[in-house]
């Protein structure tokens, strides 16, 4: 449609629509909508319930593992103290470590999910190398070689844990948003 002007304050930009009621004026063209985000939002209550849970299991993995160790193979298990030293673990220890580790790695996921184009994959190679470093860990000191089995075998079941159940707990958490009249986007969050 040819206009008189070329400038936008001359063009019509309402049509009344003369069977409507009042108040049913629509703008034409309608107003352009910004797209919906495709980026999935992270529901944090839920990444974190499940990774306060994690933390519970793993502390409970190092507590269990420090008694089978030493109830039903009378091990000794180790911790690190300073200086290249070590002390022999408890059970609260040990579980506060298995605890700390568990909800450090809900905060690394977390910050993943928010920042990292697939955060799952990078969670994945983060964990894994953290668990291998625990687990070669104990080889590294001056201990019987049943106790640094042990230890790095309480250690990689850890870790295993942790990173199992987070990445889990993480697909839970994630909520893609809805394109309409597209559907949902493809998972690029794995």
């Amino acid at each position: 449609m040819a206009y008189p002007t070329d400038r936008p304050e001359d063009r019509p930009t309402r049509r009344l629509d003369p069977y409507a009621t009042r108040g049913d004026d629509r703008t034409y063209p309608p107003p352009r909508q910004p797209p919906p985000s495709s980026r999935p939002r992270v529901n944090a209550a839920r990444l974190w319930a499940g990774g306060v849970a994690s933390a519970v299991i793993a502390a409970g993995i190092g507590i269990v593992g420090l008694f089978i160790a030493r109830g039903l193979f009378d091990v000794p298990v180790y911790l690190p103290q300073h200086d290249h030293t070590v002390f022999n673990a408890d059970a609260v220890w040990l579980g506060l470590t298995g605890f700390c580790a568990g909800l450090v790695a809900t905060a690394v996921m977390h910050a993943l999910l928010l920042a990292a184009p697939r955060p799952k994959l990078f969670f994945g190679w983060i964990v894994a190398l953290v668990t291998i470093v625990g687990a070669l860990w104990p080889f590294s000191l001056e201990m019987e070689l049943y106790s640094q089995i042990a230890t790095a075998l309480i250690a990689a079941a850890m870790g295993i844990a942790i990173g199992s159940l987070i990445s889990g707990v993480a697909s839970s958490a994630v909520q893609r948003p809805r394109i309409p009249g597209q559907g949902y986007p493809p998972d690029a969050y794995r």
